[in-house]
């Protein structure tokens, strides 16, 4: 259905649930196609700028400075430098040959101007009979053209003024505050891209409006807010041929979730998307995760014969009644997927790890741990349910030739070996930092037991959210584990006051350097979590229910399996 929507070049609107491979569609088709994907994940806090750009400070003045150092030794080249040296004065900087070896002053784009258009007036005079151009006399162009053209061909002469012309586009540039950026909608118009717009229903409907003209059958758009630029460009945008716009989003009624206003959604042809529940797709699918990780043919099979039969039995026995309290619990595809996942990490990580007990671990992780939490289920109704599905789960391990485990770690005693810290059978890599002896005490019982829990959830790349009561130890647990591995650890605090901007990063006012302090410029100054992520640190998102819904939308894409998120700026 989507490529056939392609092929007439309509715009997409996915709809689906939570985990039904929305996205993934998509991402699929720009692979196959060897297409560039632009994904906007979008959120309350989603701004029309972030769509089809907007007037950004300046960034990269020290690349442009380089590239008219560049210009400049090429314009030398061709003037050689004797006869440049005789129109101006060149400085040392000038006169060095190598461009990667050059330390540019900080006077070094005025300096370079002022070069360009002694040589360019240079140009523009007779070849011996104009006047210096310090006495600003009339040069008649046409004649000047001429009389330089026994010294340079008419090729010569056309690329000099090109240069010319690029070095005043450079400098008008290298000393303005702000310049008009494209957005990723506007890059993939001009460009023939994909883009994707990711939980589309949570935007504003003023942002979503001004996409009205991009999905008609004419494909334009009109950036009214660039103006008519310099070179006569009026700001309309026709989108090639090649370009593609793709959406998603949850049905209505979901948790912060709305309805698109039906002049939007008319605009697109809109496709359903069900939830992967048939058993054939979700063994398929199961069975190609198995088949890329370390486990041979027999032990995949094994697998994934347990998996979907416990899976099958806990959704009909356990959740299958709709209005019951544990119909919210229904293990998903996603769920599944993850459950893989760690049983191919355990088994790769150790070739002595028994299979039946990384297919135990992995129903723990994936969901039986997290049983009742926020929920009014009491903690007896919580065990009884959790009961029966061990005791199903221990007649589908006698199928792989063990029976569940009397203590699921064993002994839970700390182990520092090889560069790996942690609790039998899951360790995590020491980091780069000095490993401290944390005022921490790790061998209470309880203590051992969440911190082996946490280490286990450690195995998959996958955010881990730790629920409990206040000041049962949840973030001194973290910090201590953090401090004995070596891991250097970012703790935020999140509150209904928390902005994205506080997180990401935003542009920020910085004194110009340079002789002239009384000005002022702006720099992109990047936001605690951002900084974390580039850096490679823990990060520990303190209290995250407190955070507004926008923060914990934009948090989307860093949570989920993408890993990743999109600056606008």
């Amino acid at each position: 259905l989507v490529l056939r929507c392609m092929k007439r070049r309509e715009p997409v609107l996915l709809v689906g649930e939570t985990g039904c491979g929305k996205t993934t569609v998509v991402q699929l088709i720009a692979l196959v196609r060897k297409a560039r994907l632009h994904v906007v994940n979008c959120h309350a806090t989603t701004e029309t700028s972030d769509l089809i750009g907007g007037l950004r400070p300046v960034r990269g003045r020290s690349s442009l400075a380089q590239k008219m150092y560049e210009i400049l030794q090429e314009l030398i080249t061709k003037f050689h430098p004797e006869n440049a040296e005789k129109v101006c004065s060149l400085p040392d900087f000038i006169l060095m040959s190598r461009v990667d070896d050059v330390h540019l002053p900080e006077d070094a784009v005025p300096c370079m101007i002022e070069i360009s258009r002694s040589l360019r007036g240079r140009v523009l005079a007779s070849a011996g009979d104009a006047e210096p151009q310090s006495k600003r006399q009339k040069v008649d162009k046409a004649s000047a053209v001429q009389s330089l053209q026994c010294q340079w061909p008419s090729e010569e002469m056309n690329r000099m003024q090109e240069l010319f012309t690029e070095m005043e586009n450079l400098n008008k540039k290298y000393n303005s505050l702000f310049e008009w950026s494209d957005g990723p909608l506007v890059q993939a118009m001009r460009n023939g891209e994909m883009i994707l717009l990711d939980e589309m229903s949570l935007a504003e409907d003023a942002v979503l409006e001004r996409l009205n003209s991009v999905l008609e059958p004419g494909r334009t758009l009109v950036l009214a807010e660039k103006g008519v630029t310099s070179d006569g460009e009026n700001g309309l945008i026709v989108a090639d041929d090649s370009f593609q716009l793709f959406a998603t989003m949850n049905p209505g009624g979901d948790f912060g979730k709305r309805e698109l206003s039906p002049a939007l959604r008319s605009r697109f042809t809109e496709i359903w998307v069900p939830p992967v529940e048939d058993m054939t797709d979700i063994e398929l699918v199961l069975q190609e995760c198995l088949a890329n990780g370390s486990l041979n043919r027999e032990a995949s099979a094994a697998v994934a014969k347990c998996v979907l039969e416990y899976v099958e039995w806990f959704n009909k026995s356990i959740c299958g009644d709709i209005s019951g309290p544990f119909a919210e619990f229904t293990l998903s595809l996603r769920d599944i997927l993850a459950w893989a996942s760690f049983i191919e990490a355990a088994v790769a990580a150790d070739a002595n790890f028994p299979l039946s007990d990384a297919m135990y671990h992995g129903a723990c992780l994936t969901h039986l741990d997290g049983l009742g939490l926020g929920t009014a289920l009491s903690t007896t109704e919580t065990v009884s349910v959790k009961r029966q599905a061990e005791l199903f789960l221990q007649s589908q391990l006698l199928s792989v030739g063990a029976n569940l485990l009397k203590h699921p770690f064993g002994n839970l005693s700390l182990s520092i070996s090889q560069g790996r810290f942690g609790i039998h059978p899951f360790t995590i890599s020491i980091g780069s930092v000095k490993p401290k002896e944390a005022a921490f005490n790790f061998n209470a019982p309880t203590t051992s037991m969440n911190l082996a829990r946490i280490l286990r959830g450690m195995q998959l790349p996958k955010p881990i959210l730790l629920e409990g009561s206040p000041g049962c130890g949840k973030t001194t647990l973290i910090a201590a584990l953090a401090a004995a591995s070596g891991h250097n650890i970012v703790r935020i605090n999140l509150s209904e006051q928390t902005d994205m901007t506080d997180l990401l990063g935003s542009d920020m006012p910085v004194p110009m350097k340079g002789e002239d302090q009384t000005g002022a410029a702006f720099k992109w100054m990047d936001g605690v979590l951002l900084s974390a992520i580039k850096a490679g640190h823990w990060v520990l998102l303190d209290e995250l229910n407190l955070a507004s819904q926008s923060v914990l939308e934009g948090l989307n894409s860093i949570l989920d399996h993408r890993a990743s998120v999109f600056i606008p700026e």
